[in-house]
């Protein structure tokens, strides 16, 4: 479990890079919408951050919270070249793994987050499987081609965060749509300071303070709950996701 604040986790976590696994956004019908879910790994280069990625591996914690992957453990990771703002990923697939049009998709999706938050100078990914391009054409992999699969893509906390005050919610929204952010307790109860709404831009970051005077004044677990509604207020999605908070250590 990583410990989240509003500081940059880089000045103290070198070492700490995110990783985008998917979540069930919904449960109705025979297709389940899927959904970006951001989680804290420990690795140093992007070969060994995409590796924990394509390895299809999953944590116990991250199986119990919900969270799973389109890649497989057959599924590994062949090679990372980067050319100019670039990068090709090349992906072994022995049994086929990647061949549902909405498993490529979102594997398709979970790599292009992932390389990009790793290095925000990267403005496109192409993905290759066993040295041939998995899409017909190859076409550069951007984020803002995935809003189906994260429309408003919460990136910090990290899922599975203990979080100490201040501390920031954070991410970003890919059609210009406004974010509410509600924090509330195990029974639902949404604590008097929120919820915090903030209209995002299209394509925009968004990004908002949660102070000690704002929380609970003792240890406890926490529901962040982020509601999405479009320009004319129509809803769109809702987030929700266990926090644990701790107001130790004391400044």
């Amino acid at each position: 479990m990583i410990t989240v604040t509003s500081e940059s986790t880089s000045d103290y976590l070198p070492h700490l890079k995110t990783v985008y696994l998917l979540e069930q956004a919904d449960e109705e019908g025979e297709s389940p919408r899927w959904r970006l879910a951001p989680i804290a790994h420990n690795t140093d280069t992007l070969e060994e951050t995409l590796r924990v990625l394509v390895s299809g591996g999953l944590s116990p914690t991250e199986t119990e919270i919900g969270l799973f992957t389109a890649f497989r453990p057959t599924n590994s990771l062949l090679s990372v070249d980067r050319a100019g703002t670039a990068v090709t990923v090349d992906v072994s697939d022995p049994i086929g793994a990647l061949t549902d049009s909405k498993v490529i998709r979102a594997a398709q999706a979970q790599l292009v987050f992932t390389v990009t938050a790793f290095d925000s100078s990267v403005e496109a990914v192409h993905l290759l499987v066993d040295g041939e391009p998995l899409v017909e054409g190859n076409p550069p992999l951007r984020r803002d081609s995935f809003n189906d699969l994260g429309r408003v893509v919460v990136e910090y906390p990290h899922r599975d965060s203990t979080v100490q005050p201040p501390f920031a919610v954070s991410g970003t929204a890919l059609e210009s749509d406004t974010v509410e952010i509600y924090v509330q307790n195990g029974s639902g109860l949404t604590y008097g300071a929120f919820p915090k709404t903030i209209p995002v831009d299209v394509t925009g970051e968004f990004s908002i303070v949660i102070s000690r005077e704002e929380l609970p004044d003792r240890p406890l677990w926490l529901w962040l709950r982020v509601v999405t509604t479009s320009s004319d207020g129509a809803f769109v999605d809702e987030q929700v996701f266990e926090l644990y908070y701790t107001r130790f250590p004391y400044p």
